[in-house]
């Protein structure tokens, strides 16, 4: 038996090797060999327990076992790194046929998977808005705004804002819109902010690398109401830009 075999009998409880583990006795093989590959399938399921609050709240604490224990085994971890468990938790969701009549999950579950990566994210210098005012008003529509790493964005045609924060805040009122949202770090903690279909517009080109003028136009496209100014100082707030570049 190589490790191969020893990893993917962990996770396929159909698989038997115990016959090849050298211990006093097959019985004793056995039942150690499934004692350990239930702890490994536990430990993950708490991992993702953990990562994945707001799932487990709304799908109760059964379903979110047995539907993470179903995940664990289909996707073993990838990394040695537990914290990056799950990142591709929300595709499992969206594919899970017995959820399909719940397809907001898929998105909600994005929410908690960007605010790991947010919170896992490097940091970086501060200072954007001292730049910012020494660029003249001419050259303003030129500028360049790089994101922190840490600010991270998730949009559906669902109310994935509300749906999150009742998960959290069980009298917090859900509405029908569709909904943007971008995880922010102002310090430590990552929180979800959301935003309208203008100001995602714009902060979408700024991450493609389009100047201030351009992003702008793109909002106002959105939304004729856009203001730049109030977008601006909603990153400026939340330590969200990394760089100005001129």
């Amino acid at each position: 038996m190589n490790n191969s075999d020893f990893v993917r009998a962990l996770f396929d409880p159909d698989l038997d090797v115990a016959g090849e583990i050298i211990v006093p006795d097959r019985d004793t093989a056995h039942r150690r060999f499934n004692v350990y590959r239930n702890n490994v399938i536990s430990g993950l399921i708490d991992a993702l327990e953990i990562a994945f609050p707001a799932i487990k709240a709304l799908i109760g604490s059964q379903n979110f076992y047995n539907i993470a224990g179903l995940y664990c085994r289909a996707f073993p971890p990838k990394s040695p790194i537990l914290q990056q468990y799950g990142f591709d938790f929300d595709v499992f969701l969206q594919n899970f046929e017995p959820l399909q009549k719940f397809p907001y999950l898929a998105d909600v579950a994005g929410i908690e998977i960007c605010l790991r990566q947010s919170y896992h994210a490097q940091n970086h210098c501060h200072g954007a808005a001292e730049k910012l005012r020494q660029i003249s008003a001419e050259n303003i529509a030129n500028v360049r705004l790089e994101l922190s790493p840490a600010v991270q964005f998730v949009s559906s045609e669902y109310p994935i804002f509300d749906i999150w924060t009742k998960a959290h805040v069980s009298n917090h009122p859900v509405g029908f819109q569709a909904q943007s949202v971008m995880i922010v770090r102002p310090q430590f903690d990552p929180f979800p902010y959301l935003i309208s279909g203008s100001v995602w517009a714009f902060y979408q080109a700024l991450v493609a690398g389009h100047p201030l003028g351009h992003a702008a136009t793109a909002a106002q496209s959105a939304d004729a109401k856009f203001d730049l100014t109030s977008a601006l100082q909603t990153l400026l707030k939340h330590n969200a830009i990394s760089e100005v570049r001129e």
